[in-house]
């Protein structure tokens, strides 16, 4: 008997062998996977609920009988993609949400191409294992937190790409369910990001940019996510579209830093960093060190500002601390003198990781190695005694110390509630305080 080959008849053989194959894996499973529950990331964006779910068909059953939610669901036929873009871009724009892909495209037999985009605030944030953390040290979440719901928003696109026509067939379920409308959450659109890169490559400032933007009327055509454009923003679109600027050195920032202090150091006696220690690195301030091998410090103090501290430091000092405007977590610590106009000026900088009397030291330190020690008439900070009581260690006491009028007035508005009596009279003594303030 002569066995004859045949190419069709071989794949054939193998689909049918597959999928039989298949069958037997689906319902034959090991006594290991008896009791284990099934998978799933559709889950009830309720957060009382938070059932899973197996499909978006069964999400919307189950947001209908157990919730009372009632989708809405359009279908729509465009003339071209750029018109279905066009509309879709709108759509996010007007509910302050995105549709992603979440999976390939499907492509059929006859030529035509399907593709599922589901609302971005579905399912959950997907953090980095234990070694992806420690390799790349990545940055926190956010400051607004995940845009992830840890629950599926029913609300989706099936969108089918018909090619010979050349036309795209819309199935549109409307209405989200389980987050607020937040302009937060968006990107900024492709439109206005293509825009801003074009101003950018011209050298526009970012502060010219951020104003012209925020200066515009708000209507329900301009409310956008751009109205929202912060500097972070601004980097973002000069990193994808590969605008560089001086100071950006590397698209890592920690490895950015270390290159931009490098480079200072070849200023010599114009360099303007007293001290420098980046994460990771030994600290060789002294025979121990001071701060931890995970700390990040850096100090920095122009030859300019030298001068003006020697000039107006020793009868008014300003220190303050501005916290949580970075993803980073890193502080900025200013130290300001007044001049003979009553203006301040800032006359040393320091960022840092750190907010205790231990890094308060160290910096003072580090100006006192620089400028020697400054013999203040007046001493003003805020309500943490830190900063105080670092200063009185390294420069020595002060006749007259300050509280900043910010931390004064929050004090006061704090504890007007101790007065007895109504809202009339705790205004009154508020004013009043106000006036001697």
């Amino acid at each position: 008997m002569v066995l004859e080959y045949n190419d069709a008849s071989f794949k054939l053989t193998f689909r049918i062998i597959r999928s039989l194959l298949m069958i037997f894996l689906k319902f034959h499973q090991t006594n290991d996977n008896e009791g284990k529950k099934k998978e799933t990331r559709i889950i009830c964006p309720n957060s009382e609920c938070k059932e899973p779910l197996y499909s978006y068909a069964k999400l919307n059953i189950h947001l209908s009988q157990i919730h009372g939610f009632t989708e809405k669901v359009k279908e729509m036929k465009f003339l071209s993609i750029p018109e279905f873009d066009t509309w879709k871009r709108g759509e996010e724009q007007k509910s302050f949400s995105m549709f992603v892909k979440d999976r390939a495209m499907s492509k059929f037999h006859d030529g035509c191409r399907r593709q599922y985009y589901y609302c971005h605030r579905s399912y959950n944030y997907g953090s980095k294992n234990e070694n992806q953390e420690k390799m790349e040290k990545a940055r926190e979440t956010k400051f607004m937190g995940s845009n992830k719901i840890d629950g599926t928003c029913p609300s989706m696109m099936k969108v089918t790409y018909i090619e010979h026509e050349g036309t795209v067939n819309v199935k549109f379920w409307e209405n989200h369910y389980g987050h607020d409308h937040e302009i937060g959450r968006i990107r900024i659109d492709e439109e206005t990001r293509t825009k801003i890169a074009a101003k950018l490559k011209e050298g526009v400032t970012f502060a010219h940019i951020i104003d012209s933007i925020r200066d515009q009327e708000v209507t329900d055509d301009t409310l956008k996510r751009s109205l929202l454009l912060d500097r972070k923003d601004l980097h973002n679109i000069s990193r994808d579209f590969n605008i560089d600027y001086a100071t950006k050195k590397h698209k890592n920032d920690a490895i950015s830093i270390k290159l931009w202090v490098e480079e200072m150091k070849t200023l010599e006696k114009q360099c303007p960093v007293l001290y420098y220690k980046g994460q990771d690195e030994n600290d060789w301030n002294g025979e121990q060190g001071v701060l931890d091998k995970k700390d990040f410090t850096i100090i920095l103090m122009t030859n300019f500002q030298v001068e003006q501290l020697k000039k107006f430091g020793h009868n008014k000092i300003c220190i303050d601390g501005t916290h949580g405007t970075n993803a980073y977590d890193i502080q900025l610590y200013t130290i300001v003198t007044v001049d003979e106009f009553g203006s301040g000026c800032p006359v040393a900088f320091c960022l840092s990781n750190r907010s205790d009397e231990i890094i308060f030291q160290l910096y003072f330190n580090i100006i006192k190695h620089k400028v020697g020690v400054i013999n203040c008439n007046v001493f003003m900070t805020d309500d943490a005694p830190a900063f105080y009581n670092a200063w009185v260690v390294v420069m020595g006491s002060v006749e007259h110390r300050l509280l900043c009028t910010w931390h004064v007035d929050k004090n006061w508005r704090q504890n007007l509630c101790k007065i007895s009596g109504g809202p009339e009279k705790k205004a009154l003594v508020y004013k009043s305080l106000r006036i001697l303030l």
